[in-house]
């Protein structure tokens, strides 16, 4: 079976009393416009459940057992599909301070949890700092698992790089602002260590930023391979969500996007781009 990697990339809830039912209604959506694309993989932004709402991560903490990852597992189970989706964990040592936390969520098997290792200015105000990577396999890949700033520091990719990791993917916020210098580091990461490196990042408001969208994938050699629509091209063309995908077919890679913004091909096929 071919592995197929996505970025789910979509403008989250911003009304923080109903933020984990609205968003989690999104992922749901999310999940089955990939399965039907045969992904193997779907991952989600920084903090995707709750959107990145620092202030409100007491309130907004999760546990692995709770509803909503239940309802997500619940998919998972039956698409077959491999999902990491972001959210505040409680942190039963400070409550106070919960994580910035990926959950990895596969078919039949007990969630895992990354809690963010390194953290932005300011973000050790409301919460607290991971102390372990988290790397997984799936259909023969090696994936090592980032969030945001993580992904800035080449040690965190380079403890990965040891354990024979082949693929990075990072959940990120990012805005226009830090775009390109945090794709450099990517790009960077992905040559430096030989690994596929991918970044699902919001495309909309979120914690007092606006997400500038730009999802992207860097091939092992820091070629680029693809990217997602711009938040401004989602607005212009009423698209509320996109995924782009990836996968490694006879010998070279693939990446598609799913809408397009442009109208389909006649043969119906979705934007693809071959490297």
């Amino acid at each position: 079976m071919t592995f197929k990697l996505a970025l789910a990339q979509f403008s989250p809830c911003t009304h923080l009393h109903t933020a984990l039912e609205q968003n989690l209604q999104t992922h749901l959506r999310l999940m089955q416009a990939a399965h039907a694309q045969g992904v193997s993989l779907l991952v989600f932004p920084e903090l995707s459940l709750s959107g990145y709402e620092l202030a409100e991560a007491v309130r907004l903490a999760v546990t692995p057992t709770h509803p909503v990852l239940k309802h997500i597992q619940t998919l998972v189970d039956a698409c077959h599909i491999s999902v990491i989706v972001g959210a505040p964990l409680f942190n039963e040592a400070a409550p106070e301070k919960p994580y910035i936390a990926s959950f990895l969520l596969r078919h039949h098997l007990p969630a895992q949890v990354y809690c963010k290792m390194h953290l932005h200015a300011g973000e050790d105000r409301f919460v607290s700092v991971g102390s372990e990577t988290l790397l997984f396999e799936l259909q023969g890949r090696r994936i090592g698992m980032a969030i945001c700033a993580d992904a800035l520091y080449d040690s965190h990719a380079q403890h990965y790089a040891d354990l024979q990791a082949d693929v990075y993917v990072a959940s990120v916020l990012i805005t226009e602002s830090g775009y390109a210098s945090d794709c450099a580091q990517l790009q960077h990461c992905a040559c430096q260590h030989g690994m596929l490196v991918a970044m699902a990042n919001y495309s909309g408001f979120s914690g007092g930023y606006m997400a500038t969208g730009k999802s992207c994938v860097f091939s092992p050699t820091g070629a680029f391979l693809g990217v997602a629509a711009t938040t401004t091209e989602m607005k212009a063309h009423g698209l509320t969500w996109q995924l782009l995908m990836l996968e490694h077919s006879q010998g070279q890679w693939q990446s598609s996007v799913y809408p397009a913004l442009l109208p389909e091909p006649s043969n119906g096929h979705n934007q693809q781009t071959r490297f």
